[in-house]
Order: C-alpha cells, then sequence, then structure tokens
C-alpha cells in the first residue's frame, strides 16, 4: 500500500526523439519502428508461423526511470524474434516492429505492452496462435523501485475479470462497489499479482493490493496456512476476503453499503482508496474518477442518470494526514440543508480552515443549499510550535540557550551539550531531571517533542560518574591488603595505605618520580587517575656478641650493617671452661637462627635500627677414659667418658681368667693408683689394669683303692703346664685307667702322667683328681 504524495505519470511521443516522465496521462497508442527498417515487396512465398521462441528476459522485461531518448528505446527493443516455421524443425529469426497494445497506470509506475508486427505477405499466423505472440512490457518508473515481472495483456485483463468476479461473487458486492475496488487495484498493481515494489525505507510492497509490513508477513502466513502460495492470485483474493472479514471489516462496510450507480462506484473507490488501501489523499479523486469513468462505464448495469434533485455529490476533504471530523458529510444533494463544515483534528497542528483550493486562496466554511458538484476541500493546517530548555542538573559549569520556534512534524537536531559537572561525563538528556523521563543522545535528531502549541520541554543533562584509576610504583615493594586502587568525585576522603619492603622504611607516597612532592591521601571531589611513587629508606642493623655463660675472653661488636650487603662474622673469641664452642646463635637456648663460627651473613634481620644479639653456643667438653685391660674385661656399662659436672663415680674392676684384678692405675709401672673419678675433673685418663696370676692346687684321691698313697701338688700357677705324678694308687680285682675331676668319672678325665694347665683359675683353690678303676675279669 504505497503512500506516494505525488504521482508521476509517462507519456510515448512516437514523432519525438525523448520519453520522458512528466505529469498528465499516458498515451494509449504508440507504434516503435526498428530503426531504417522499411517495407518491400517480396516475391518470396507466403510461410506459416507455427510458434514462437520465448524472449530472453533481458528483452522480455525494459525498465526506464528518468528521461530517454527514442533512439536508444529503439536499440533496447529486439529487431527480430525467433519463430517456427511450417515445414522446419529449427528456428527462424523474422525482422519485426513493435507496436504498444496498452497502457495501465499504477501509483509508482506505468507499464507498457509491446506487441510484435512483421510483413504478412511474407508470414501468415496459423491457427490457435492468436494473442500468444511475444511481447515486451516497458516499465516507466517514478522511483526506479518496481521490481515485479511483467505479466501479458491477456493475462493482465484476464485478472481483472477474474478479481471483478470474485467481487460480486465471493464477497456479495454490487457493481458499483466492484468498480471502486477495481479502479484501485489496477491503480496498486495493475492487476499483477507478482508485482513487487521497495518504498523509500526499502520495505517490500507486494501482490495486487501492495501489501507490506505486517500486513505482507500476515499474507504469506495465511496462504501457507491454507495451501496457496502467497504469489498466486487466488491466494491474494482469498487473503483480502479474510482481512475484510476481520481486520478491515470496518473499511469493507464503507464499500459494501454504496449505491450502485455511478456515483456509487466514485464513492466506492474514493472510500477503498481512503479506508482500506490508506494511499495519500491526492489520490483519493482520481482513484474514485476511474472507478465511475472507466470500470462503471465497462461494467455498470445501465441505470438512468439521476434527476439533480436526486443525485448525490461527492465531498472529498484533502486532510493532509488529519482526521476529519465524524459530523462532516461525504456527499451532499442540492435540496441538503445548508452545511456548516466542521474542524477536523490533527495532532501536533491547529485548523485554521477548509480552502477550495490547493493553494488555500478561499476559505469555505459553509456549503450552502442549492449548490452542485463535487466538491473538493483543503484543510489548511498550522503547526504547533515548541520551545527547548536545558538544565544542567547538577553541572557546575557551562550554560545552553533554550531551542525555540520548533515546529511539529519537522526535525531538528538537538544542541551539542555545553555543560560539564566534575567527576562526571554527560551521558544523555532525559524530560525528567532523576532520569525517569524520555531519553535523548546528544546531538540526536529529534521530532515532534509535544503536540502541544506553546509547550516548553526541559530536557536535563544525565550524568553518570567517572571512575578513575589509582596506580602505585611501588618500587619492588608490596600494596598492603585493602588499598584502593580506583575512586569517584563522591568517594570519600581516604588515607593512603603504607606499602612494605622487606629490608626498607616506607618515607610516604610521591605524585612525581623525583619524589619532591609528598601526598597522603586522596579527598573527597578529587578528580583524575592518579600515580602515586613509594620512596624508600634501607634499612640498618647492628650485631652484639654475646659469650652466653662464657668464663673468659670478649669480642668488640662490629659497626652498623646495611641490608642487602653481605658481612663476615667474626672469629670467638669466647671461652667456656668445660665447654666446646659450637656457633653463634639469635636465641639464647639455640632455638633462634644458627650461623656458624666466622660465616658470611647478610639481612640478619629486616628492621631499620634493630640490634641484633648473637649468642656463643656451648657444648659440654667430653672427657675420655681409655681403659688399657691387659687381657682382661670390664663391665659393659663402664664409663667411657665423662664431663666436668659428671657425679663423682667409683671405676668398676676388670676381669680377667686366671688373674686377680689389683686395681686401676693412670701409668704403667702401677705406681698411680685411682679407685674414682671425681665431679670437676677435667683431663682425659689413661687407666691401666694390674693383674696377680691365681694358684691352685692339685689333690689325689684313691677313689676306693686298697693300697698306695700320693702327695698333692700345691701353688699351681693358672696359665702353666704341670705334668701329672704317675699312679702309686691300687686296688684290689681292678686296674687303673686315669684321673677324673668326678669320682664317677663324668667329668674331665685325664690320663696318667698327662700334662694339664688352669684346672681352675681361682685364686687358691684345690682341684681333686679322682682314680678311675676298671675291674679286672675273673679267673676261671
Amino acid at each position: 500500500m504505497n503512500k506516494k504524495n505525488k504521482k508521476w505519470l509517462t507519456r510515448l511521443a512516437a514523432g519525438a526523439m525523448a520519453l520522458l516522465l512528466a505529469a498528465g496521462t499516458a498515451a494509449t497508442d504508440l507504434t516503435v519502428y526498428a530503426a531504417d527498417q522499411s517495407t518491400q515487396e517480396s516475391s518470396v512465398s507466403v510461410r506459416k508461423i507455427t510458434g514462437f521462441a520465448e524472449l530472453p528476459e533481458k528483452q522480455k522485461t525494459i525498465r526506464l526511470t528518468g528521461k530517454i531518448g527514442l533512439k536508444r528505446l529503439l536499440e533496447k527493443m529486439p529487431q527480430s524474434i525467433e519463430v517456427y516455421l511450417d515445414g522446419e524443425s529449427g528456428k527462424t529469426s523474422i525482422p519485426v516492429t513493435w507496436s504498444c497494445v496498452g497502457d495501465y497506470d499504477n501509483s509508482d509506475y506505468f507499464t507498457y505492452q509491446f506487441k510484435p508486427k512483421w510483413d504478412t505477405d511474407v508470414y501468415k499466423l496459423g491457427s490457435g496462435l492468436k494473442g500468444k505472440s511475444p511481447y515486451v512490457a516497458v516499465f516507466i518508473l517514478g522511483n526506479g523501485r518496481y521490481k515485479g515481472a511483467a505479466i501479458s495483456t491477456e493475462q493482465r485483463n484476464a485478472n481483472e475479470k477474474a478479481i471483478y468476479n470474485f467481487m460480486k461473487d465471493d464477497m456479495g458486492l454490487n457493481t458499483a462497489a466492484a468498480c471502486g475496488v477495481l479502479a484501485n487495484i489496477q491503480s496498486e498493481s495493475s492487476f499483477n499479482p507478482t508485482a513487487s515494489i521497495l518504498d523509500t525505507n526499502n520495505k517490500t510492497s507486494y501482490g495486487i493490493c501492495q501489501w507490506n509490513g505486517s500486513r505482507f508477513d500476515a499474507l504469506r502466513s495465511y496462504c501457507s496456512k491454507n495451501g496457496y502460495e502467497y504469489s498466486s492470485l487466488e491466494g491474494q483474493l482469498n487473503y483480502l476476503k479474510y482481512e475484510l472479514e476481520h481486520s478491515e471489516s470496518s473499511a469493507f462496510a464503507k464499500v459494501k453499503n454504496v449505491e450502485n450507480t455511478a456515483d456509487g462506484a466514485y464513492t466506492a473507490g474514493y472510500n477503498w482508496a481512503r479506508y482500506f488501501e490508506r494511499c495519500a489523499s491526492t489520490y483519493f479523486d482520481w482513484r474514485a474518477t476511474l472507478a465511475r469513468d472507466t470500470y462503471w462505464a465497462k461494467y455498470g448495469e445501465g441505470s438512468s442518470e439521476p434527476d439533480d434533485t436526486s443525485k448525490a455529490y461527492t465531498i472529498t476533504y484533502i486532510l493532509y494526514d488529519g482526521e476529519n471530523n465524524d459530523d462532516n458529510p461525504e456527499t451532499y444533494k442540492t435540496t441538503t440543508a445548508t452545511i456548516t463544515l466542521k474542524d477536523p483534528k490533527k495532532k501536533g497542528y491547529t485548523f485554521a480552515g477548509w480552502y477550495k483550493e490547493e493553494k488555500l486562496k478561499t476559505q469555505v466554511k459553509t456549503i450552502p443549499k442549492g449548490s452542485k458538484g463535487n466538491i473538493t476541500l483543503y484543510a489548511k493546517w498550522t503547526a504547533h510550535k515548541y520551545t527547548i530548555q536545558f538544565y544542567g542538573n547538577k553541572a557546575n559549569s557551562g550554560s545552553m540557550g533554550e531551542m525555540s520556534n520548533l515546529e511539529y512534524d519537522t526535525t531538528y537536531k538537538l544542541q551539542k551539550n555545553k555543560f560539564a559537572r566534575t567527576g562526571y561525563k554527560f551521558d544523555h538528556w532525559s524530560t525528567k531531571a532523576d532520569g525517569s523521563g524520555k531519553s535523548y543522545d546528544n546531538k540526536e535528531e529529534i521530532e515532534n517533542l509535544s503536540a502541544k502549541d506553546g509547550k516548553i520541554i526541559k530536557l536535563y543533562a544525565q550524568w553518570s560518574r567517572k571512575n578513575y584509576k589509582i596506580t602505585y610504583k611501588t618500587n619492588g615493594g608490596e600494596l598492603a591488603d585493602g588499598t584502593k586502587t580506583k575512586y569517584n568525585v563522591d568517594t570519600k576522603t581516604f588515607k593512603l595505605k603504607d606499602p612494605v619492603k622487606e629490608g626498607y622504611t616506607f618515607q610516604g607516597w610521591y605524585t612525581n618520580k623525583k619524589l619532591t612532592e609528598r601526598a597522603t591521601q586522596v579527598n573527597k571531589g578529587s578528580t583524575g587517575n592518579r600515580t602515586f611513587y613509594a620512596k624508600w629508606k634501607v634499612n640498618w642493623y647492628k650485631i652484639q656478641y654475646n659469650g652466653n655463660g662464657a668464663t673468659s675472653g670478649s669480642m668488640k661488636n662490629p659497626a652498623a650493617m646495611k641490608y642487602g650487603k653481605t658481612y663476615t662474622l667474626a672469629k670467638n673469641k669466647f671461652k667456656r671452661t668445660g665447654y666446646v664452642f659450637e656457633g653463634w646463635n639469635t636465641k639464647a637456648n639455640g632455638k633462634g637462627d644458627f650461623y656458624e663460627n666466622g660465616e658470611d651473613i647478610r639481612n640478619v634481620t629486616i628492621k631499620d635500627g634493630k640490634t641484633v644479639t648473637l649468642y656463643a653456643q656451648w657444648s659440654k667438653k667430653a672427657y675420655s677414659i681409655k681403659y688399657y685391660l691387659d687381657g682382661g674385661v670390664i663391665p659393659e656399662d663402664s664409663a667411657g667418658s665423662y664431663y666436668f659436672d659428671t657425679p663423682t663415680f667409683t671405676l668398676a674392676p676388670a676381669s680377667r681368667d686366671g688373674y686377680t684384678f689389683e686395681g686401676w692405675y693412670t701409668d704403667a709401672a702401677f705406681t698411680n693408683k685411682i679407685t674414682k673419678i671425681k665431679k670437676g675433673a677435667r683431663k682425659n685418663y689413661k687407666l691401666y689394669a694390674k693383674w696377680k696370676l691365681n694358684i691352685y692346687n692339685i689333690a689325689f684321691d684313691g677313689n676306693g683303692a686298697t693300697d698306695g698313697v700320693m702327695t698333692g701338688m700345691n701353688s699351681c700357677n693358672c696359665h702353666q703346664n704341670y705334668t701329672l705324678p704317675v699312679n702309686t694308687y691300687e686296688r684290689a680285682g681292678y686296674r687303673f685307667i686315669g684321673w677324673s675331676t668326678t669320682a664317677d668319672g663324668s667329668d674331665t678325665f685325664y690320663g696318667d702322667g698327662a700334662t694339664v694347665s688352669n684346672l681352675s683359675l681361682t685364686n687358691g683353690a684345690t682341684v681333686t683328681l679322682y682314680a678311675q678303676w676298671e675291674a679286672l675279669a675273673a679267673v676261671k
């Protein structure tokens, strides 16, 4: 449904050299001749055309905009067509001229249909081919946006008839109403269901009624659900019926109820244009006239012209998008009482009267009784004016003048914001100070901010707070927890937190790299990104030595030491009786940090000015006890060492087989005897065991001897061999076989005169040897 407010017509003049777009009526009888083509006598026999080859699309449809010379148009027209001739299997090219057979106005373009002509003395049309020759469609476009495929004159006429019959038979319209519909559909699409036009917003208008936007979407949806092709005439007519019975029922009523007269056809065409197509009002009368003068003349029922008193004249209101007063009639008769015209209304405008002419020269307030003829009235409107005032809305600088005398339906660009607010950036304008109203961007194009005349629109600057970044140059330090890294103008005053850096003392934040401008806090109301530089002082510390129980010696404490530098500890000069120096420790009890004697140290503490005491670490000195046993042994728990504070303890005796221990001596000559080591002793000992060789006695027992005596062996030294004397005992009926340390012979056995040693290791012991006897055999 295009709403163009201008109608572009075209005229093709056969004798002119130009094809022009201009206002007026379209040429209806045009013939375009091929350049330099003439008809000549020929003796060739007549050939019968049995068929036509289809023209290529680029030849079949020619679209033109603007001006074009006739010569150039001829160049676009094919100068021959291909046909099938009787008796030939292939196609034959024959020369042709072209004749315009019809022109059809629509609000956006003209269609000219050209049929080919050939030399009928040479080529005759075969039977059944009438009306089936190829054609060329020339579209003269007012805006260059027509995209539809061309249809033939025959198809157009067939579509017109089909639409007329549908309106009468399916929709129940009378002839006058059907003529009004036909006039509008011709104007919209020339009865072409594939007519497609892009409007000025690049939105497609499509089909016989040029549906667009949501109505075009609805057409496609309806056809899809009901089994129609939306590009088909059948589908579009059924959807049109659906619209007229639902969303467009009010428009349908204004067409359906017209009188079945020529004037009724006029009213139907007018009302359909106004209420259904809703096209520009300049088209209302043109389409109404087309319905009455063309289609009623074609389809009308031939009723006689009514007399003047009964004839109804139309009143056409050119409202320029205004809304008419319902009390203003659309028709009148000569007998109608004087009509006082009511004011229409239009948003954003004040009505300034009805006028006879489009140029608004002669004002009309009434239509007197007895008036005749159709009347067109033009509404005069005065656009409302409004003013825009700008408010800084807490801005602390800048000013802006107002925009006044802004007319409704006129586009303006808002002034560029000149307000400024510390710590904020301008975001947009709002009709409410709190931002809850309608919003507008800076320098936005606006239109119709108010429809009320004299209204003052107040636009309040809307601000968004700027967030500023805080960058800290810590120079090797670490920021404290909770250090702020951003702020805004409303952030409460906050102090800058001290960072930490091991071995350094923080001396403040500075705003410059040279560390000359000190900063301690960021005050509320501050703005801008900030960078702070940390200033550090390296820490110094001292070392002092503590003997930690030393009994002698002293050490000089070193000078102050700088964090990060390496120093060597002095060699220990403390001494402690009974102890050995092990190293240094930062705790007297040895549970701190340990350092070796003379060790390289670095960063003993991170605290500035701290004195670190290094305590000498001592271990008690162990004194050794070494035993010289000369073959003897000592108890396993005998002390191998002792300390100066070990309680007095008695030396355990040693033992040695065959010897008696006679004590410990500190010298190998056994002159200095020692029995115990007293508490407080501080020396290593070498202890020598003194031994006395044991002696034992040997006694002889006859053990049942009946005769003989033997003298014992006294003072036998241990570890010395002795020869036993020959036995002198006798026993009747027995033979002597040896000695034993037990009477029954169950222990050690020695032969007569045997060599023996260590029969006992106990000093002073007596070992008895018992004679062992073997009974002699009895004599028979």
